[in-house]
Parts: C-alpha cells; sequence; structure tokens
C-alpha cells in the first residue's frame, strides 16, 4: 500500500470484514480515507473497523437515498419517458 498511495487521492471502501481494519487505519492516519460502507446491517459489521474511528455508512441505512437516485426525472409535463425495464 505504501508504494501506491500517491498513485490517489482519497478512498471509500466497501466491506464489513475486519480484516481491512488494518488498512483503513493506515488510510485515516494518511487521511485518504473517505469513508467505509457496510453492506451489513450494523451489528453485523465488525468490531474491528468499528474501533478504526473510521466514518462508517451502513446500506440499509442509505437504501432510500440510493432508491431515489435510481429514478427517472420527469419531462417538463411531469409524465416520466423512456423503458421501465
Amino acid at each position: 500500500m505504501i508504494k501506491t498511495e500517491n498513485n490517489f487521492d482519497n478512498v471509500l471502501i466497501v466491506s464489513s470484514d475486519g480484516d481491512y481494519s488494518g488498512l483503513v487505519k493506515f488510510l485515516c492516519d494518511r487521511n485518504k480515507l473517505l469513508g467505509l460502507l457496510s453492506p451489513a446491517p450494523k451489528e453485523r459489521c465488525s468490531i474491528l473497523l468499528k474501533r478504526t474511528g473510521a466514518k462508517i455508512s451502513y446500506l440499509k441505512d442509505r437504501q432510500t437515498i440510493l432508491e431515489k437516485r435510481n429514478e427517472k426525472a420527469p419531462n417538463t409535463d411531469r409524465t416520466v419517458s423512456g423503458s421501465f425495464s
């Protein structure tokens, strides 16, 4: 990781696995971590990740926001065009 850290500005890690706690801590110490997105619920996310002090967002908590971003914007007459498939 030390060899490649100058190749990127920031990182967002998607994981709930405590095996990544060392990497998360390393990136936090260097101000390279945007945050951690956990696909698992809060109670199933590793305690090792929670102890790093990194900002953790849980996918389930963001579900409504993500669903709204996937909706098609209406036309000026408030109808939706395009396929619904």
